[in-house]
């Protein structure tokens, strides 16, 4: 008993962190614990892209490694996770008491807390440190838009940058001990399934690796830091085999995607390939406009500091409020408020900076940057180098397109990098780079503190050039208050539009501009103030510890901190994401009440014309979908009409194989998914063959819809796209939709992928296949023969697994109206595994020779079940070696 009332108090502060790291989560989002969920975008967007595989799990107890919902057909593991998984088993303690969004925030404070003790910082700085970066205003508003692989992978940051940096700072036994906790976490890291935020984080491991190698040198010490690095090393393989599936079959499934190589010029036509020019926009992955669409401004930057530099939610509120109450001319109002709604909140919004939008600031905290300025400027470590290395790095990557004048051509330092860093073409959205400055500056910040009040000594000798320091940082913020245009108060829109105004001599939109210009900056003087008064604040705290001699005043100075950072985030956080009461007074904005229905969606009338009419061609899809009802029923007691046609289009679903097009938006929206297969649907890697093929043809063909020509649409059919729906609406059945397989009498060889794409204009693609010379030894005949009389129909639909009947008098050639796969899609006649080939660019293709066959297609992914098991041993090396290494470290200690 004793021994327990010892560790308890010798961990004390441990327990306080964690209470108060789960009241403050609470505290954010407190309707969690009210039984409310969080309204998430994306996680909206998941529900109707993973339907498919999560009605076939429900009915056959597992999950399909692909689902026919999205882009005619892709990789269910890209969608819904379907690996072995004991790290994530592991993981769930986080959420025993804490509900989803609480336990996001819980993480974040608690790995960061690992990294501040992994260094031995004061537990209760720790604590301060801990609290900032969960409090990340950026942490809330990627929580708020459903970015939950994101936000996971952002929480687990800390924990795997501590261990990486105790490996190189421990000695002995401790290096492999801290090693192992590095591979542990980077585990978690990778498992969070945001490879780009881990790909931004490890250019601050790389930074730090190369930082520590030249004090290495600079201490003829390199056998020791090679000796750790390779341990490291190490450590990363694990973490990549506890990975091994989903890195596997991602890196695969990527090489064939828009991240991937181009298949095609698209500068290329049939007739004019001598045309070709080399078009820089193009990589090896994504194109480089594609890649910056979402740049940090230069300006912008400043909202780290001043929460409303470029605008949030609640400045653009006030304005209006503002305007609607001031002594201006109606004109002038009335311009202001059309301006704002006629382009959708792009004029006079809550918005003004580069990126095509935003919900809110990266505001990381003005005195967090105080303090980590002055880490920067006083404090001397090889870490320090290290960041001063990155730091830089981050922000110019971070500008994107902004660094230069405007156009790819000119942004030389992010063309560097899409030119000769490996993987970089991969990702885009470059802006959310900055997550590592969001890491760094709360460490920075509190690793000066600890130096601060750890050397007191150093802290005179230093308190001069601190006070300098802390007055040119002052300096910053008094200038931006006094002239706030500094950071920009209008956007590249509102101000080509206020050049047009001023060319025009259009006296009111001039002056509705000034006024909106002129509020703006207010709002932007009233922050930079509110900033500054936090530095101020924090100095004052840093001064009345220095010159005092008592030692409580340390927990002064801590508890000071904590406060000021409390107060400091949570005042911004509500601007952006403030919990409202529903008018009605039940409820919350933007929260629903939790049950197991949630994620259901109310089909439209056009769905459910789809429905009658499949369902009046075979009508065992509605008593099957009867009969899951009534077992519900009996179950349940009552069944909700969104739960009825959850089932009904489960059952259609799978007793069916055609597909729709929602013309509101064909793609980049997985509403349709959630009741059909679509030619359509939304994920953010297609296939490099499917997008160009939308490019080409799929986009285009749209145009042909309202002119009748449906058998002039030539993708469509062959994708065997039947309905067409627009708002709620069937607006079309297509009768000349090719099916689910057909015959061809011949076949177009073709020696490009140019050839291949461009030929689909020409050739009559119902009758001729449109074949790559790569597969010509693979079919038997190069001459076909053709029975007019055979048939081919597919019996048996599941999403890995689909059988066709064919019955004719000659060998035939078929083509089936499913994406060709190769990494994983097998073929099968009369359950022999026979050989197919891609045809028209996206299409498969098969020979049957005559007679009556069973053919197949079945997913199965070669390395799956090997993957699996390469997952759980790399997990019970690490845990076995963890707890191994604990004990023995632990009885040493004793001894000693």
């Amino acid at each position: 008993m004793k021994k327990v009332v010892d560790f308890l108090k010798e961990n004390k502060i441990h327990g306080l962190a964690i209470l108060l790291f789960s009241i403050i989560a609470i505290s954010v989002f407190y309707p969690a614990n009210e039984g409310y969920v969080l309204d998430m975008g994306d996680v909206s967007s998941y529900h109707g892209s993973s339907k498919e595989i999560k009605d076939y799990k429900e009915i056959y107890g597992d999950s399909p490694l692909w689902t026919g919902t999205s882009f005619s057909g892709m990789p269910g593991y890209q969608i819904s996770n379907s690996y072995a998984n004991p790290y994530g088993k592991l993981l769930k303690v986080f959420s025993v008491f804490l509900k989803s969004p609480i336990n996001l925030l819980f993480i974040a404070m608690l790995c960061f807390y690992i990294l501040l003790n992994v260094l031995k910082v004061n537990r209760l700085l720790a604590i301060v440190g801990a609290v900032a970066y969960g409090m990340l205003t950026y942490n809330l508003l990627i929580i708020e838009a459903g970015h939950i692989t994101k936000t996971y992978a952002i929480a687990y940051f800390p924990a795997v940058l501590g261990f990486f940096i105790a490996t190189y700072n421990s000695k002995g036994n401790k290096v492999f001990f801290y090693g192992l906790l590095f591979s542990l976490f980077l585990t978690f890291e990778i498992l969070a399934n945001h490879l780009q935020m881990t790909y931004y984080f490890g250019f601050l491991l790389i930074a730090i690796g190369v930082a520590y190698f030249v004090n290495s040198i600079i201490k003829k010490e390199f056998l020791n830091y090679f000796k750790k690095t390779i341990v490291l090393l190490i450590a990363v393989l694990l973490a990549v085999l506890g990975n091994f599936s989903n890195l596997h079959f991602t890196q695969n499934f990527a090489k064939q995607t828009i991240r991937g190589e181009r298949v095609i010029d698209s500068n290329v036509s049939l007739d004019k390939k001598e045309d070709a020019v080399v078009d820089f926009n193009k990589t090896k992955g994504l194109d480089r406009d594609y890649i910056v669409q979402w740049s940090y401004g230069v300006e912008e930057s400043w909202n780290l500091i001043i929460p409303t530099a470029k605008g949030d939610r609640k400045t653009v509120e006030e304005i209006f409020t503002q305007i609607s109450t001031s002594p201006v001319s109606p004109a002038i109002k009335k311009n202001v408020q059309d301006a704002y709604y006629n382009s959708n909140g792009k004029v006079y919004g809550s918005y003004w900076g580069n990126q095509p939008f935003t919900s809110g600031p990266n505001y990381i905290g003005a005195l967090m940057v105080f303090l980590a300025l002055l880490y920067l400027f006083f404090v001397h470590t090889a870490l320090k180098w290290a960041f001063v290395g990155i730091i830089p790095v981050v922000f110019m990557l971070s500008w994107g397109i902004n660094l230069g004048d405007g156009t790819i051509e000119k942004m030389w330092f992010t063309n560097l990098f899409i030119d000769y860093i490996p993987l970089y073409t991969k990702f885009r959205a470059v802006s959310t780079i900055l997550v590592v400055i969001n890491l760094l500056t709360p460490l920075m910040a509190i690793l000066f503190v600890q130096k601060f009040i750890s050397e007191k000594e150093w802290a005179k000798n230093n308190f001069k050039n601190i006070l300098i320091a802390t007055s040119a940082i002052a300096l910053v913020f008094v200038v931006i208050a006094i002239n706030p245009s500094i950071v920009g108060l209008a956007s590249e829109i509102e101000l080509t539009q206020f050049n047009n105004f001023a060319a025009q001599g259009n006296q009111t939109s001039i002056d509705a501009f000034n006024l909106v210009t002129t509020l703006r900056g207010e709002v932007v003087t009233k922050f930079a103030l509110r900033s500054l008064v936090f530095v101020l604040l924090g100095f004052a705290l840093l001064f009345g510890f220095m010159k005092q001699k008592q030692q409580n005043l340390k927990i002064g100075l801590l508890i000071g901190l904590l406060l000021l950072v409390f107060i400091d985030f949570n005042g911004v956080n509500k601007r952006s994401f403030e919990i409202k009461k529903n008018k009605n007074g039940i409820g919350y904005e933007r929260w629903k009440k939790v049950d197991k229905k949630a994620g259901l969606k109310s089909a439209s009338k056009g769905d459910l014309a789809i429905y009658n009419y499949e369902v009046s061609q075979n009508s065992e899809i509605n008593k099957r979908a009867g009969e899951r009802v009534n077992a519900l029923l009996n179950i349940d007691g009552r069944v909700t009409e969104k739960e009825k046609q959850s089932i009904m289009f489960s059952e259609l679903n799978f007793a069916t194989n055609y597909r729709v097009l929602n013309l509101d938006n064909p793609f980049n929206s997985s509403e349709v998914s959630y009741f059909h297969k679509t030619t359509g649907g939304y994920n953010a890697a297609k296939l490099r063959r499917y997008q160009d093929m939308i490019e080409h043809y799929l986009q285009p063909e749209i145009n042909l819809i309202n002119q009748g020509g449906f058998d002039k649409m030539k993708v469509y059919n062959m994708l065997n796209n039947k309905y067409y729906l627009y708002k709620g609406e069937l607006i079309y059945k297509n009768d000349f939709a090719y099916g689910n397989a057909w015959f061809v009498k011949g076949i177009n060889w073709v020696y490009t992928n140019e050839d291949e794409i461009f030929s689909i204009a020409k050739v009559n693609v119902r009758d001729t296949a449109i074949i790559h010379v790569e597969f010509e030894n693979g079919l038997k005949s190069k001459k076909l023969s053709h029975d007019t009389l055979a048939t081919i129909n597919l019996v048996d639909y599941l999403p890995n697994h689909l059988v066709y009947e064919s019955k004719s008098n000659s060998d035939e050639l078929v083509i089936f109206s499913e994406v060709y796969y190769k990494e994983g899609w097998n073929a099968y006649i009369d359950g022999t595994k026979v050989p197919y080939f891609r045809a028209n660019y996206i299409l498969r293709g098969l020979e049957v020779s005559k007679g009556e066959h069973t053919i197949e297609f079945k997913f199965e992914p070669a390395m799956y079940k090997l993957g699996n098991a390469i997952i759980y041993t790399a997990f019970f090396i690490t845990l076995l070696l963890i707890v191994l290494l604990a004990y023995f470290l632990y009885f040493k200690k004793k001894n000693d």
